[in-house]
């Protein structure tokens, strides 16, 4: 057909072509800011204003609680967390990424599938995660995707990890377990991160998604950057302490040594439950207890771990102690961060 000339078009006509034709460029543009991660803004829900737990989270390995829960577990678990913590947001510390190998030569395996390669970093064919961030996406959960590192470089893995779940709202940035980074000859401690490493882990994350935040984790500060603290998210998992009152005090410690910087406690451990196992709802009591020792205004999170999480919960919903209900450590293969050591 033979184009029609544009001074025989109607004004309508004209009209509603330049209305089509702006549109598109509308939509173009919004297309590439969400795969730029610039069209998402800030996590579906924020904590209430004044909550002394910002975000009540959970900590979820495939080795740390078995059988692993399916979505809807993971759901209700989180659930009751937000009603543990009046005002907080349900969210997890989902591990992505696990350690593999000896202690002279440890790999990254990853559960999902690595578009480019990474140096003593293995990938996986199916993707493990999708589903269930998609699940948080609805719900407004906030989910931090951790790695366990070994001797891969953990700037790599920040990159593949976020660049792929950039389409996720519930994702709130990329989390690192330093105790499983560089282990040869630590004993068992890691390597402890500079101030450089910090930055640029920060930048990897921020080239992706400006909202991501990078939390590091370990139970000694001084594993921790010295002075780095732009972005950061400051977790504590130290465990085995003798009463409350010298939990209290340790924590308390890590709020100030880091402060105003957000912080985390990752607590629940078997080799602490002669302090928590006697607590009527030990969730509630022990993370209210160590969020009064934050620094005011000093965001805080309490992550209770895998490994007590089933029986700890299922004494929850029937409003008694977890007594001595069956650990889910004790029943699982121990792993990384297996709560059946005392920290140092």
């Amino acid at each position: 057909m033979k184009p029609m000339p544009f001074e025989k078009i109607s004004p309508a006509a004209a009209s509603l072509a330049v209305l089509c034709a702006l549109a598109c460029v509308a939509l173009g543009i919004a297309a590439f800011a969400l795969l730029r991660g610039e069209a998402r803004g800030v996590p579906v829900r924020k904590p209430a204003r004044g909550s002394p737990v910002a975000y009540a989270g959970l900590r979820a390995s495939t080795y740390g609680i078995v059988p692993f829960p399916e979505i809807a577990e993971w759901d209700s678990y989180a659930r009751s967390m937000e009603e543990a913590f009046p005002g907080s947001v349900g969210s997890f510390v989902w591990i992505v990424g696990n350690v593999n190998g000896n202690a002279g030569r440890q790999s990254c395996t990853l559960n999902f599938p690595l578009e480019r390669p990474i140096p003593l970093a293995s990938g996986f064919p199916v993707d493990g995660n999708e589903a269930f961030l998609e699940l948080c996406d609805r719900r407004g959960y906030s989910v931090w995707l951790q790695v366990e590192p070994g001797d891969s470089d953990p700037v790599a893995l920040c990159r593949a990890v976020l660049e792929r779940y950039r389409g996720h709202p519930s994702v709130r940035g990329f989390g690192l377990d330093v105790e499983w980074y560089g282990t040869a000859g630590t004993d068992g401690w890691g390597t402890a991160i500079g101030d450089g490493l910090a930055r640029r882990l920060v930048k990897a994350a921020r080239s992706v998604d400006r909202r991501y935040e990078v939390f590091l984790k370990h139970w000694d500060a001084d594993w921790m950057p010295p002075t780095e603290r732009e972005g950061i998210v400051f977790v504590n998992d130290s465990q085995g302490h003798e009463s409350l009152d010298s939990m209290k005090a340790e924590f308390a410690a890590w709020s100030r040594r880091f402060a105003p910087s957000p912080v985390a406690f990752q607590i629940g451990y078997g080799a602490d439950r002669r302090i928590w196992g006697a607590m009527a709802d030990p969730v509630s009591e022990l993370g209210l207890a160590l969020a009064e020792g934050a620094a005011p205004g000093q965001e805080v999170s309490v992550v209770w771990v895998d490994f007590t999480l089933r029986p700890v919960m299922a004494a929850r919903s029937a409003g008694g102690r977890e007594g001595t209900a069956e650990t889910e450590t004790s029943r699982s293969t121990p792993g990384p961060d297996s709560g059946t050591l005392v920290s140092r």
